[in-house]
């Protein structure tokens, strides 16, 4: 019996172990809840285990209370207690591989490890939930050295700026490439169908592209299929949009007694006086959108496919105005042989807008409020106390779509001549068919407000633009210590557009009749033309990367353009670039260093840009003819130039540094970028002006030198996974300086006008790109002995502003006038904060724009008679001789100089974009055969701190006269619910 016993307690021990053993199935995700196929699951000490499948989906048995090991490459082994469940779902987080990813650039791609340029790459999968029409307005505050100026109205595209504004007449938008396809307009594609972008931003980066590189390059990769499988995915959101920022205006009393006051006499009586409307409330309400994406994509063992189909709807803040967006994206490929693939990217895409003039919204500061915006017989009120017509009657009396369809594709194959040789064909194609309908009903609010006589205009454009890229590519067989790679190619492009315009009047009000056929025959006007949309160019390209052990890195790029956009003297030029790197973490001395620091890179590089983004044929003299001249005793046919050109234009010509520093330390948790630029632009587009005695008065010419300058800084945490609990840190920022340095005539120009014969900024060598141009302000003007004793305008009175006498000579006119700062934020940054527990996930962005002004030119538009109401501060806290103050000017209605008085702060830190998800378990719809449900809530635009007293400190608009807040339109705030179900 006692040999016995210790058989029995073993088997009681063995027996007790299986019985507690069971089977355990799961799935394993990442982050974004794409399932990981491969990834290995272990019981934690034994040499058990198992692989999941093409689904991520594993089974594996284990006793309760045992650990699982759960690890796949390039993301963080997790170790799980075995829980009291039968299915267990597994998210993975991914370890900090910003060095490791693959980033597309021209014509490649490329590890940025290996790359000696700048370039910031962005996951699609962070931009799908963000309700943005444009992928553009997603990624504002995600990546340094780009400033992306959001417009809050239905359709329109945002501004963006890639390393400061590096033209004054020239284009300064950056170039798209979608998949190889050229365009400079992406609001057709569908923020859930994108699978990365990447933004080079050096000119090592991007002088591949040569001449139409100068102001950066946005490179677009659409998402694609994945061989032997299928996956449909469907997302839909919807939510409201309000004014996230409301300017307080003067009530009808506090108006009626400034508008008194401002005339000298009782214009505005008490029985004036019939309502206290708030005229921004009348013109705006809760804009609904919502938007659907239906996905599928698989494929077979040689072929993948993916389709997208998307809707939208997005409804402006402006009464009556809307957005419409429909597209279709279908991309294949498919391996005909083991040398060959072909494939094609589709998007097919068709819009319609109702647009409201934005000028409304100025209008609506003007108006007075005194009178109802419709009387009880459902007409239009109206006052004659004031000359500003009634803004909902505005919106009400517009009839202005616009509609359109575009296709935007490519065609490409690749076949490998050798295993080291691969030849690359691609055809790429932008092509839209666009209406303009304007129709003007006979109307009368009153006296001033009114239309007689009826008119349709209807405008119609065609617009193309076709890219041929082949080249070909070498790698030859060397040892592992060496790496080298040989691109060649041509790329040849046509562009042209056409358009034509008809306007007739006496048109029917009734919408069915809102065509030419109809109307006053008599009446007709047309045009037609190619509005200076056509030309060619072409391109011989090739590039060499060299690496020695992964240490020593060789980035040299050349590219030959050739632009019919001017003369043949000077329609071709080069534009090199060369990049030197040095992984400075694989050398031996630094190992024993640095043991914190995992990578390190050090680069520098150098290289020229070309812009020639202008209207064809500037260089070209256009001639007037069928005028008559005496020779002898008759009159003889001739012709005569229009204007004076310049023969000699050439392109712009951008000269850019740059030095960086990249790396990964503490595990590779941190990721750190550092860059210094300095970019210079020669030869920039200028108009200097003439004298009288010439016949014009201006003509253009390459005549300035303009500097960007500037140090970007990119950071990120990824901490440990403790407790299914992690939160990842990413920010950025950018120091930007502006500069022209020089212009060759010297002559000051222009612009930025307030609508009251006053232009509010100068652009002159030593200052930054529509630099405001204003009177300086002291406070102002007491008593009259004061007025009498100082310089000052006609007309100036006690309560006006004292104006510097800047020169000192005893008068005040325009030599007066200083440069003071601009619309060009000197820092701009962006953090993002992405914490996830379980099933949850919470992300925040935060974007700031600091160190710039803005001009508040709504508060400039008083005048003679006009009787235009004032925000309630400037008229409750107005100087009076009883209340003396220097803070805000006396009542009146004189018309404005640009002061520096309406100068404000622009800067601001906006709550960009909080999104706040929850993924189900699978188990919870075992009836539902779903991969994965997810439902979210977003807000973008929440909140926004800043000082500025206006509708929005966000104020796009050309180089020369940006930061202009006049007939602007206001900051949105969107609120979105959503489901995304994957199958």
């Amino acid at each position: 019996m006692p040999l016995k016993l210790p058989w029995f307690i073993l088997f009681l021990i063995c027996f007790g172990t299986v019985y507690s053993q069971k089977i355990i199935e799961g799935q394993v995700f990442d982050e974004n809840n794409q399932t990981l196929p491969g990834a290995v699951i272990r019981i934690l000490n034994t040499t058990k285990g198992t692989i999941a499948n093409e689904n991520g989906v594993f089974s594996i048995e284990a006793g309760i209370g045992a650990t699982l090991e759960i690890s796949y490459t390039g993301f963080e082994i997790q170790l799980l207690t075995v829980p009291d469940e039968r299915f267990i779902k597994i998210q993975l987080i991914a370890l900090n591989q910003k060095l490791d990813e693959v980033v597309v650039v021209g014509y490649g791609t490329a590890r940025k490890k290996d790359l000696t340029g700048s370039s910031t790459n962005i996951k699609g999968s962070d931009l799908a939930n963000i309700p943005a029409l444009t992928a553009t307005q997603a990624i504002q505050g995600k990546a340094a050295g780009v400033q992306v100026i959001n417009n809050g109205a239905p359709g329109s595209a945002p501004t963006v700026r890639i390393r400061g504004t590096g033209s004054i007449l020239g284009g300064v938008e950056p170039l798209y490439v979608v998949d190889g396809v050229l365009t400079g307009d992406i609001r057709n594609i569908n923020n859930s169908d994108i699978l990365s972008i990447d933004i080079l931003k050096d000119a090592s980066s991007t002088a591949i592209y040569g001449v139409r590189a100068a102001n950066g390059v946005v490179v677009i990769t659409t998402k694609t299929g994945k061989k032997n499988s299928l996956e449909i995915n469907y997302q839909v959101q919807g939510g409201v949009r309000l004014v996230s920022n409301k300017v307080e205006m003067a009530k009808s009393n506090l108006y009626a007694i400034y508008s008194n006051e401002a005339a000298g006499a009782f214009e505005i009586i008490e029985s004036d006086i019939s309502a206290k409307t708030d005229w921004l409330n009348e013109i705006t309400r809760p804009a609904m959108s919502h938007q659907h994406h239906l996905s599928v994509h698989g494929g077979g063992d040689k072929n993948k496919f993916f389709i997208g189909a998307g809707y939208l709807k997005e409804e402006g803040l402006l009464m009556g105005s809307d957005y419409e967006r429909i597209n279709l994206r279908i991309n294949n490929q498919v391996e005909l042989s083991n040398k060959i693939k072909i494939g094609n990217t589709l998007t097919l895409s068709r819009f319609l807008t109702n647009n409201k003039p934005i000028s409304v919204f100025t209008q609506a500061y003007l108006a007075s409020p005194i009178y109802p915006a419709k009387l009880n017989d459902q007409s239009f009120g109206f006052t004659d106390k004031s000359n500003v017509g009634n803004p909902l009657a505005t919106l009400a009396y517009t009839h202005d779509k616009s509609w359109g369809a575009r296709i935007l594709g490519s065609l490409f194959g690749e076949y490998s001549i050798l295993e080291s040789l691969k030849f690359n064909t691609s055809f790429g194609l932008d092509a839209a068919h666009n209406t303009g309908q304007i129709y003007t009903p006979v109307y009368r609010v009153n006296g001033v407000q009114k239309n007689e006589r009826s008119s349709l205009s209807i405008l119609k454009t065609d617009l193309y633009n076709w890219v041929w890229d082949n080249y070909v590519s070498y790698i030859p067989t060397l040892n592992n210590i060496h790496f080298l790679k040989f691109t060649v190619g041509h790329s040849a492009e046509r562009f042209d557009g056409k358009f034509v315009s008809g306007l007739k009047k006496d048109i029917p009000p009734q919408e069915q009749y809102w065509s030419f056929d109809y109307g006053d025959p008599n009446s007709i006007e047309s045009k037609f033309g190619n509005d200076g949309q056509y030309g060619s160019r072409e391109s011989y390209f090739g590039r060499i990367n060299y690496a020695f052990d992964e240490k020593y890195l060789l980035n040299a790029s050349l590219r030959r353009d050739g632009a019919s956009k001017f003369a043949a003297r000077n329609r071709w030029g080069w534009f090199p670039a060369i990049g030197l790197g040095w992984q400075l973490s694989r050398e031996d001395f630094f190992k024993n260093t640095l043991a914190v620091v995992n990578e390190l890179k050090l680069r520098i590089s150098y290289g020229l840009n070309g812009n020639d983004n202008i209207n064809p044929s500037q260089f070209a003299t256009q001639f007037q003819g069928g005028l008559l001249a005496p020779f002898g005793d008759q009159l003889q046919p001739g012709t005569i130039p229009v204007d004076i050109i310049d023969p000699d234009l050439k392109w712009e010509v951008a000269k850019e540094f740059d030095f960086g520093i990249e790396g990964l330390a503490f595990d590779r948790r941190l990721n750190f970028e550092i860059d210094l630029y300095n970019k210079l632009v020669n030869d920039a587009l200028y108009i200097v002006k003439l004298p009288a005695t010439t016949g014009d008065d201006e003509y253009l010419t390459n005549a300035a030198t303009i500097r960007n300058k500037g140090i970007e800084l990119s950071i990120g945490w990824t901490p440990k996974n403790k407790h299914r609990f992690t939160n990842i840190i990413q920010a950025n920022i950018t120091f930007n300086s502006n500069k022209v340095e020089n212009i060759g005539l010297g002559q000051a120009l222009s612009d930025g006008s307030l609508n009251n014969g006053w232009l509010a900024t100068q652009t002159l060598a030593g200052y930054e790109i529509g630099s405001f141009y204003v009177f300086k302000t002291d406070g102002l003007f007491q008593t009259q002995t004061e007025v009498d004793s100082y310089p000052h305008l006609i007309g100036t009175q006690p309560g006006d502003f004292k104006i510097l006498d800047v020169n000192g000579d005893g008068v005040i006119d325009a030599k007066d006038r200083i440069h003071e700062d601009s619309y060009q934020p000197k820092v701009y940054f962006g953090i993002s904060n992405n914490l996830s527990w379980k099933n949850w996930n919470l992300n925040i962005d935060i974007y700031g724009n600091l160190g710039n002004k803005v001009f508040n030119g709504k508060k400039t538009q008083r005048s003679l008679g006009s009787n235009f109401n004032m925000e309630y501060d400037e008229a409750n806290k107005r100087w009076q001789a009883s209340n003396p103050t220097n803070e805000y000017p006396r009542a009146s209605n004189r018309r404005s100089e640009p002061l520096d008085y309406y100068l404000e702060s622009g800067s601001f830190i906006r709550l960009n974009n909080v999104s706040l998800s929850y993924t189900f378990k699978k188990q919870d719809f075992l009836k539902i055969k779903t991969k994965n449900l997810r439902v979210f809530l977003t807000a973008q635009n929440a909140f926004t701190w800043k000082k500025y007293t206006g509708f929005t400190a966000e104020l796009p608009g050309k180089p020369l006269n940006s930061g202009i807040e006049l007939n602007a339109y206001p900051t949105n705030a969107v609120y979105m619910v959503g489901i995304q179900v994957g199958f």
